[in-house]
C-alpha cells in the first residue's frame, strides 16, 4: 500500500477542500477514481451534530497481491465542529465524492488514531478502513442534499462561465 503525504491543513476546512478538489482534479489521479472510497473518520458516535471529520481516500486494492493501493490522508477539518467552514467544506467534500461516483463510509475511531491520521501507517489504515460502513451523504447534509448539491454545481459553473450541461 502507498500512503500519499496529508492532502490540507488541521481545522482549516476551506484550504483542506482546496487540496482535496486540487489532488482530484490532476489527470493522473482523475483516471484512478473508478472503485475508491472515502472514508470519513471521527472519533465520535452518534454525534453528527457537532462532529469534526478527517478522512482517508482509498484508491485501489489494500489487501490481496501487494496490496497495491493508494491512501491519501485528508486533515481532520471537516464537519459541524469547524463552524460555518466547516459544514460548507464537508458539504462540498461530500458532493465531489458523490458526483465522482466514490463510495462514502464512514468509521469512528478513537481520538489517538484520529490524530494518527496526520501520519498514518499502514496498522492504522487498516484499522481505520476495517472499522468503516457504508453510510448515506443525507446523514450529514440533511433532507434535498441532492437538490442543494446540483445548485451548488450549476452555481459553480456559472461561475465558470459554463452551462450546466457542461463539465
Amino acid at each position: 500500500m502507498n500512503i500519499t503525504e496529508l492532502l490540507g491543513v488541521p481545522g482549516a476546512p476551506l484550504e483542506t477542500l482546496d487540496a482535496v478538489l486540487g489532488y482530484v482534479g490532476h489527470p493522473e489521479v482523475r483516471g484512478t477514481l473508478g472503485g475508491s472510497r472515502l472514508v470519513l473518520v471521527t472519533d465520535r458516535t452518534g454525534e453528527r451534530v457537532g462532529a469534526g471529520y478527517g478522512a482517508l481516500l482509498v484508491m485501489g486494492s489494500l489487501v490481496g497481491s501487494g496490496g497495491s493501493g493508494r491512501v491519501v490522508p485528508v486533515a481532520w477539518s471537516f464537519g459541524p465542529a469547524f463552524g460555518a467552514a466547516g459544514g460548507a467544506a464537508l458539504s462540498g467534500l461530500l458532493g465531489w465524492a458523490v458526483g465522482a461516483g466514490v463510495l462514502l463510509r464512514e468509521a469512528v475511531v478513537g481520538a489517538g488514531d484520529v490524530r494518527g491520521l496526520g501520519d498514518p501507517d499502514g496498522a492504522l489504515v487498516a484499522r481505520v478502513v476495517a472499522a468503516s460502513s457504508p453510510v448515506e451523504p443525507g446523514l450529514y447534509l440533511g433532507a434535498d442534499w441532492e437538490a442543494r448539491l446540483e445548485a451548488e454545481r450549476a452555481a459553480r459553473l456559472a461561475a465558470q462561465g459554463k452551462a450546466p450541461g457542461e463539465a
